[in-house]
């Protein structure tokens, strides 16, 4: 079945979008669950950097975990969306997503285990939604 261009792109959209809330709604509830210092508000962007790099290796991985959550329902939604080319509107999500999450990264100069964490979970995790959507 052929999918019209606009099709695939409202599909990424909304795919990247779905991604976006996923990771932010799980993210909101991880300092809860794995018990460490939630983020004030009204915080600068040195502040910022400092939190990040004083998070523990729990706080890493719920992080990791949420923006991994947020590709794979991301890549689903955008694959059940699209017509034809399933793959490649998940593939689309999930590279959308890795550039994104590279920019948030240099800009915001987070630790490079977080950053290596949440660039290389996006592309696999994002290719199972779309497998899944199958």
């Amino acid at each position: 079945m052929k999918t019209s261009p606009l099709r695939f792109i409202l599909a990424l959209a909304i795919g990247v979008f779905v991604s976006y809330c996923v990771a932010i709604f799980f993210q909101s509830f991880a300092p809860a669950i794995f018990s460490y210092n939630e983020l004030d508000e009204n915080i600068t962007r040195e502040l910022y950097t400092s939190y990040l790099h004083a998070l523990p290796l729990r706080a890493i991985l719920a992080i990791i975990l949420a923006t991994a959550l947020g590709a794979l329902s991301g890549a689903y939604t955008a694959a059940r969306i699209a017509k034809g080319r399933k793959s490649d509107a998940a593939l689309g999500v999930g590279l959308f997503s890795v550039v994104i999450l590279v920019f948030m990264a240099i800009t915001f100069d987070f630790p490079w285990v977080l950053g290596l964490g949440i660039s290389l979970v996006q592309i696999p995790l994002a290719l199972i939604g779309g497998k899944l959507a199958n």
